[in-house]
């Protein structure tokens, strides 16, 4: 029983970060901190929880895990009551099988529409867009509304409409550009998978999380053009990305004109290394388990 424990104490801390950490202040100052700490939430929680259900299922059972699925579905093929293990115990390896085979399917289907929209996207943007010296790399959208976005993906692009080039002076068609590079080099758009598919286990976590990753964005763009240029392009991009896309002006737009106009200092670097290494910790709890589990498969 010390697994079920130790693994409901994950749970139970998960429970209690989660509100402590959407009502922070902090997140703001290291978004990238915040970011990592949000996703060892979303690895651990789902994670424990099906752990302590597959460990208090499976406590009785003092043989190979092998042995003891093969004894329950041979219980269940002959239509008999189990006599492997009772029913609760039953019920907690069957509930625990399930959120684990959930995971990935929940994540999986998530997917699967977005990557479709996404490349029947670029390839429209390859027939339509052109390029312009204004905007190197980019992808050039004929289209009077000011828009810049990213399409994530293997084949990413960055999109800016005429509109916006109009609309925006040097330095902030180069913020902006920067801004949704820094979307698709790290791969910002597999973190808000991670959380689109556990919505409902995690609530409002996702909307935080865009907006931490929009800002992660500003302060990569921030190092290779004015803060002042990102923050006057952000009020006049108000236009919504396309489905599937990441714009620079969706998520948390005066919390970000704010931040850059009137920078505070990061978080300390001890801070921020304490809160990795509670993520880290988190995120050990349920994997620690699993190789466990793997070696009493064995």
């Amino acid at each position: 029983m010390s697994a079920v424990l130790h693994l409901l104490l994950a749970v139970v801390l998960c429970l209690v970060a989660i509100p402590m950490l959407a009502r922070a202040a902090w997140p703001a100052r290291s978004p990238r901190t915040a970011v990592l700490l949000w996703q060892a939430i979303a690895v651990t929680l789902p994670l424990s929880v099906a752990g302590s259900l597959i460990a208090y299922g499976t406590a009785p059972h003092a043989g190979s895990r092998v042995d003891l699925l093969v004894a329950i579905a041979g219980d269940l093929a002959s239509a008999t009551p189990t006599r492997t293990v009772d029913a609760w115990h039953l019920l907690a390896v069957l509930g625990g099988t399930a959120i684990v085979v959930a995971l990935p399917l929940a994540a999986l289907l998530t997917w699967i529409p977005l990557a479709r929209v996404r490349r029947r996207h670029r390839d429209l943007l390859d027939l339509v867009t052109s390029t312009d010296p204004a905007a190197p790399g980019a992808a050039i959208l004929d289209h009077p509304v000011p828009v810049v976005y990213c399409v994530p993906g293997r084949r990413s692009r960055v999109v800016i409409s005429t509109g916006a080039l109009r609309q925006l002076d040097t330095h902030q068609v180069r913020a902006v550009l920067a801004h949704e590079r820094a979307h698709a080099t790290g791969r910002h758009h597999l973190v808000l998978l991670q959380f689109a598919s556990l919505r409902r286990l995690l609530g409002t976590a996702g909307a935080q999380v865009g907006a931490l990753l929009e800002m992660c964005a500003d302060d990569h763009a921030s190092r290779v053009a004015p803060r002042t240029a990102l923050a006057t392009a952000l009020v006049q991009l108000s236009a919504p990305a396309p489905r599937g896309a990441l714009g620079v002006g969706e998520h948390a737009v005066r919390e970000r004109v704010t931040r850059l106009a009137d920078p505070t200092a990061p978080v300390p670097l001890t801070a921020r290394l304490l809160g990795l290494l509670t993520g880290i910790t988190l995120i050990a709890t349920p994997v620690s388990f699993a190789a466990y589990e793997l070696s009493a498969w064995l």
